[in-house]
């Protein structure tokens, strides 16, 4: 079966409709495991794009070992997203540690 083609516009509207978060204390477990299906789709994707991207990993000839252009705008767009998607985790953590010394610390929730 013939791979559509992953763009960047699909791949940045998923990373932001779903994004990485860490997890909170607060969820359950179906929750997690529904949102590490989600990370795990997305990251099954942008390797699909990678491939695509790259369909000779291991080039035969000097000339394919080349700098192509397109080759070097794609992995700077996959390096790009790559720093957002932590930024967005730092940020998220440092969001959490916030919240945390705010409610208390320890980690205690009302129940």
């Amino acid at each position: 079966m013939k791979q559509p083609y992953i763009s960047d516009e699909l791949l940045d509207f998923l990373t932001e409709a779903f994004p990485p978060d860490p997890p909170s204390l607060h969820e359950d477990l179906k929750t997690l495991y529904y949102r590490a299906g989600q990370a795990a789709m997305l990251q099954w994707l942008e390797n699909v794009k990678h491939k695509q991207e790259n369909p000779n990993v291991f080039p035969d000839d000097a000339q394919a070992t080349g700098t192509d252009p397109r080759k070097a705008a794609a992995h700077a767009r996959r390096t790009r997203r790559s720093a957002l998607r932590l930024a967005g985790r730092k940020e998220a953590a440092a969001r959490a540690a916030e919240g945390a010394e705010r409610d208390g610390g320890g980690g205690q929730g009302t129940s």
